[in-house]
């Protein structure tokens, strides 16, 4: 039985504690207006990485997040080369005739997660403007390059409820989307429609607490392999996210997580994606909501972390 590895006024270990080799490397950005950038979501690209970094007009301040003014994201394409070095960053330019026309508290799209399927980019990440009810609703963006050629609403199976974070992954040729680990929710998107339908339903019994995305899925040996967060709070109720690997079988069902644990001891961070290169994992999150950072770890020392658990 998996039992949570974190209480109130307690961490966990940090992945450097439970993997030999942890190289960790913050990305900085020149970017206008100059505000912070944080949770960015990173995928391979041929010889190099593609990564969708988010910004937005906010300050973290005594672990909760302050707004001067309506607060707005704008997400932007950064090209790094091999070794990890960025070589380009462009704006998201956002499709001007799509249908985000309502009223809302937030403004443009937030934490994208990149994935390629058949020579095509796609972003899915969650919009306040899309529908008017005033919750977040999820999208699926496009691209051509830095650009958005099409948004398309993804509606979700349960009426009224806010949604966001739901994890891209390449399954059989076609694009599906993990909504939840307990239970495992995962949906497949349907190309004619431009909508999503159920692809797999199955209890994790051994599952304690809820897990959410998280990062899109990588195919390794057995499976998928994804990170997750889960929500904690310590110190004076200020909230924090504690992360896990976790693995989908091909029979989209979950068959193994890892213990949780932080990747840089902040109270605040949020790791957004996830690419294999060569025989490394490298992993791309947001600190404290204001600073982008990538973790680089062995792939065989993170799967080595997983321990088997029963689906129903």
């Amino acid at each position: 039985m998996l039992h949570p590895s974190s209480m109130k006024g307690l961490r966990p270990a940090p992945l450097a504690s439970l993997v030999a080799d942890v190289r960790m490397r913050r990305i900085l950005l020149d970017v206008s207006p100059p505000w912070p950038i944080f949770n960015p979501s990173i995928a391979t690209d041929g010889g190099g990485f593609s990564m969708i970094v988010r910004s937005q007009n906010v300050r973290y301040q005594y672990g909760r997040l302050r707004y001067d003014e309506q607060p707005r994201s704008i997400s932007y394409l950064v090209k790094l080369d091999s070794v990890l070095g960025v070589s380009s960053v462009d704006p998201i330019d956002e499709d001007p005739e799509d249908p985000r026309r309502h009223q809302a508290p937030y403004l443009g799209f937030e934490d994208l997660r990149l994935i390629q399927l058949k020579g095509r980019w796609f972003a899915i990440g969650d919009s306040w403007e899309l529908g008017p009810n005033g919750n977040p609703e999820m999208a699926l963006l496009e691209l051509d390059g830095a650009r958005v050629t099409r948004v398309n609403r993804l509606v979700g199976p349960f009426q009224g409820r806010p949604e966001k974070n739901w994890m891209p992954f390449v399954h059989t040729d076609e694009l599906h989307f993990v909504y939840s680990c307990g239970p495992l929710i995962v949906f497949r998107y349907d190309q004619r429609t431009r909508g999503v339908t159920w692809a797999a339903l199955s209890e994790s019994p051994e599952l304690t607490t809820p897990f959410r995305g998280g990062s899109q899925g990588l195919a390794v040996e057995d499976g998928y392999l994804f990170v997750v967060h889960e929500t904690t709070y310590y110190e004076a109720e200020v909230r924090s996210y504690l992360h896990r690997f976790v693995r989908i079988g091909f029979d989209l069902r979950l068959n193994a997580v890892s213990r949780s644990f932080t990747l840089t001891g902040e109270m605040r961070e949020f790791c957004a994606g996830a690419a294999i290169h060569g025989s490394e994992l490298v992993l791309s999150l947001g600190v404290r909501h204001t600073e982008a950072w990538l973790a680089v770890v062995p792939l065989a020392s993170a799967l080595d972390l997983l321990e088997p658990v029963s689906a129903s």
